[in-house]
């Protein structure tokens, strides 16, 4: 059976978005949550996320394994690595922050690392979206659902 070469540069990012998967699921599972939750809470959105990348992940790893038997006629184009570090950075820093900071300004600074991320120049637009989108998630969730996200240094003004 011929065997391709391994990918090693796809191995290594399946690998890594496998990783940030079971880091996000770690710290959705420390999120503390009150007993008045049934089923939906808090943890049910990260938990899709992390359930997504772990699965995204795996299928990586997989089709490097399968690609071997079956090499690609053309090498695969250059992974931009700026929007993927940007954006796990500012995941991991919003999961990290959120209940030191709140919902709000924990995911405002996802929110802008990812405008960032995908060329954002016009740095107080930035801002004031990555501010008012999750000040909107939020009031949606605690006064529209009833489900309420965590407040942190906001808690005096939510």
């Amino acid at each position: 059976m011929n065997r391709g070469p391994v990918r090693w540069g796809t191995a290594a990012y399946g690998l890594f978005v496998l990783l940030l998967g079971v880091f996000v699921a770690v710290e959705t599972a420390r999120l503390s949550v009150g007993p008045a939750y049934a089923a939906i809470g808090p943890r049910l959105f990260p938990a899709l996320v992390a359930t997504g990348l772990i699965l995204a992940g795996l299928g990586v790893l997989v089709m490097v394994l399968r690609s071997r038997h079956h090499p690609a006629p053309t090498p695969p184009p250059r992974l931009d690595r700026r929007p993927l570090v940007l954006i796990t950075m500012g995941l991991a820093l919003q999961m990290l922050l959120l209940e030191q900071l709140g919902f709000v300004l924990a995911s405002a600074i996802l929110f802008f690392v990812t405008t960032q991320a995908f060329g954002g120049n016009h740095w107080l637009r930035g801002i004031l979206a990555a501010l008012l989108l999750p000040l909107l998630i939020h009031i949606a969730f605690t006064r529209g659902l009833g489900l309420p996200l965590p407040a942190g240094l906001l808690s005096p003004l939510l």
